[in-house]
């Protein structure tokens, strides 16, 4: 399995738990760990970074996936959307579709996104018969807290799921 990564602008940072999460948001509160060197690729495709990655500190961690919701194919993909779906408050162009985020960590210790290209596409696009076929706008909607997502990753509320934390 590919090691995840943490990048930082700052010394190792101390593990706590995150367990304040939000009712309506596209991502959780939380450590936040790159599957490989995904994040340092998708900053240097995008222009985008948080930190110098030339200056930047990379922390590798083990993760127990035994209570982390794993989303790796679009089945899983669609049944946490539909389970944790929060819809707009009103059809107003100011208000977003998100995840309630307190309920998954009720039950849950973190996320992890494996195939995200892939699944980004099945937001769109879906087979049938034969040919490609653009997904109703109820599965975009659903899936747009996905989509804020950018690559394979994870993150952890309960730090109990990080086996393993060093500087790389």
């Amino acid at each position: 399995m590919t090691p995840y990564l943490h990048y930082s602008a700052t010394a190792i940072p101390v593990l706590k738990d995150r367990l304040e999460q939000p009712i309506k948001a596209h991502k959780p509160n939380g450590l936040w760990l790159s599957e490989g060197t995904a994040w340092k690729e998708w900053c240097a495709e995008q222009g985008f970074s948080t930190c110098d990655m030339r200056t930047c500190k990379t922390y590798g961690a083990c993760i127990n996936e035994v209570n982390l919701y794993v989303i790796d194919t679009f089945e899983k993909l669609w049944e946490f959307s539909n389970e944790y779906y929060v819809p707009p408050a009103y059809t107003g162009w100011i208000d977003w579709h998100g995840i309630n985020w307190a309920r998954v960590a009720q039950k849950y210790d973190g996320i992890v996104i494996r195939n995200y290209k892939p699944l980004w596409n099945q937001c769109f696009y879906a087979w049938q018969d034969g040919g490609w076929y653009y997904n109703p706008t109820q599965v975009r909607e659903k899936t747009t807290w996905f989509r804020t997502l950018d690559i394979d990753c994870a993150c952890i509320w309960r730090t109990k799921a990080v086996t393993t934390w060093i500087s790389v």
